[in-house]
């Protein structure tokens, strides 16, 4: 027995059709998964890359898409094909608000610990997720009603085509859309697909509307207040760049974080932390010396002043064309890759320094880049009078050191003579959280900073099986984290 659901017959046939049902189907399972990827990325901005992010993202994604299947199955056919194109306009009007929802939620409550990651994930993700999974859904029961077929084959069919909708969405939206285009474009172009399916499916007004809305509308991007006039701003694959300058200093930000200070008049690093590592080899000979975390040329054009030759690992190729363009390119090479990947492709005893100085958001080195297995690949490629400098951002006594003694037992467990150097005096106040430095080596041989011994500790080795460093971190940055080194975040917009 037929059905009526309204409309015009030849748009109730061409909005109940096998094909468009199936390419309705592909957008909203490619939209939902480039929602998921694009999540994390605005959320480490502020909260930093960890487990935490992708697990909150993560579960408010299901979560939304478990809410929007019930709410689906309670849907009457007779409404089925109405409901559809409201909830694809209802994700593409969401999806435009996306940047200005999360960057204004977490200004408000980014600072009142853990929770508050969830609590910025539902504000920005969870709707989207319940309308895309509504939408998916009423699909099952438009082509069980009006195509033939028995409801599993159009089940398995849909879900089929949503999930081949997901994997492209995954791909594209992570190689190609982001690189060229930044975050919010890229939700433009989310939000834009929602619409023409929208259009599609036979609400003329309501989707051209949502489709010029997503072309004319500005673009939410996170800024942060700064003393120093911005010079460039872009999305780059795998973070959000800021270039400062006033006259000849210029700062390197990502998201929230300062990561490197240069007088390009002086050619000397500016900030403090860097001005030490320099400050570390300044009695040794020059030798070879090996970055890895080069955002910004600071510490490499500060060695390579002192006659060291340097090279420079980064993951991020735009990272590394970005600080050659702003700070000025090194004489030495860059080596575009993981830390670990390009440190097991270096020679045993090659280089004099190391300097480990990566981090994946504010305070948080990657679990990886801190392990006992990764240190004991520096300890390879480092010659044996070589030494090894480590970047952290922690507390170094009191019952928040949890993180400090970590690190502290894991270097000790590779290197055999193992000191520590706070960036600023804390003498009188041992809880600080701020930058302290790393030095393992093999000899006693002595350093140029004064530092303090690192005996027996009775930390936690991490290992690559077992490390809750990135955990201690974010939590260490929630409690601690009152403001951000280049100022207070403010969502600004730019027009397309």
């Amino acid at each position: 027995m037929s059905r009526a659901i309204g409309g015009a017959p030849w748009r109730r046939q061409w909005a109940t059709s096998d094909v468009l049902l199936g390419v309705v189907a592909f957008v909203s399972g490619a939209a939902c998964l480039s929602i998921e990827v694009l999540g994390p990325r605005y959320l480490s901005a502020v909260f930093g890359s960890t487990n935490a992010v992708w697990t909150a993202m993560i579960v408010v994604t299901l979560g939304g898409l478990a809410l929007g299947y019930l709410i689906g199955s309670r849907v009457n056919i007779t409404q089925a094909r109405r409901v559809l194109q409201w909830s694809l306009g209802g994700s593409a009007a969401y999806t435009l608000a996306i940047g200005h929802i999360v960057w204004h939620t977490s200004s408000g409550i980014g600072e009142y610990g853990p929770w508050a990651l969830y609590a910025v994930s539902v504000a920005g993700f969870f709707v989207p997720s319940v309308a895309l999974g509504l939408s998916g859904t009423l699909i099952i029961v438009l082509r069980a009603v009006y195509c033939p077929g028995s409801v599993g084959a159009h089940a398995g069919t849909v879900y089929a085509t949503s999930t081949i909708g997901s994997i492209c969405g995954a791909i594209v939206t992570t190689h190609w859309l982001v690189p060229m285009l930044g975050l919010a474009a890229t939700l433009k172009c989310i939000a834009a697909a929602l619409a023409l399916a929208m259009l599609a499916l036979g609400v003329v007004r309501g989707g051209a509307s949502l489709l010029v809305l997503a072309i004319i509308s500005p673009m939410e991007a996170m800024t942060w207040e700064a003393k120093w006039p911005l010079q460039h701003q872009e999305d780059t694959q795998y973070a959000t760049v800021r270039i400062y300058a006033q006259g000849s200093r210029v700062m390197f930000g990502i998201g929230p974080s300062c990561e490197s200070l240069f007088d390009r008049a002086t050619c000397t690093a500016l900030g403090p932390y860097a001005l030490l590592l320099s400050e570390a080899i300044s009695t040794r000979a020059p030798g070879r010396a090996l970055i890895v975390g080069g955002a910004g040329n600071a510490l490499a054009l500060e060695l390579e002043s002192r006659g060291w030759s340097v090279t420079v690992c980064e993951i991020d190729e735009r990272i590394a064309q970005l600080s050659d363009k702003y700070f000025g390119a090194m004489k030495g090479r860059w080596a575009i890759g993981d830390g670990r990947a390009v440190l097991r492709s270096c020679g045993r005893s090659e280089f004099d320094y190391v300097v480990l100085d990566a981090f994946a958001g504010p305070g948080i080195i990657p679990d990886h880049l801190s392990s006992q297995e990764f240190l004991g690949e520096v300890s390879r490629v480092l010659k044996p009078d070589g030494l090894c400098a480590m970047n952290t951002i922690c507390v170094v006594g009191g019952s928040e050191s949890e993180l400090f003694v970590s690190y502290a037992a894991t270097m000790r467990s590779v290197f055999p003579f193992v000191t520590y150097a706070p960036v600023t005096d804390v003498s009188n106040r041992s809880r600080s959280y701020q930058n302290v430095l790393l030095f393992g080596r093999s000899d006693q041989g002595e350093l140029s900073v004064r530092a303090r011994v690192v005996g027996q500790v009775g930390g936690t080795v991490l290992t690559d099986d077992c490390s809750n460093a990135s955990e201690l971190a974010a939590r260490l940055q929630a409690i601690h984290w009152s403001g951000y080194p280049i100022g207070r975040h403010a969502a600004s917009a730019h027009g397309m």
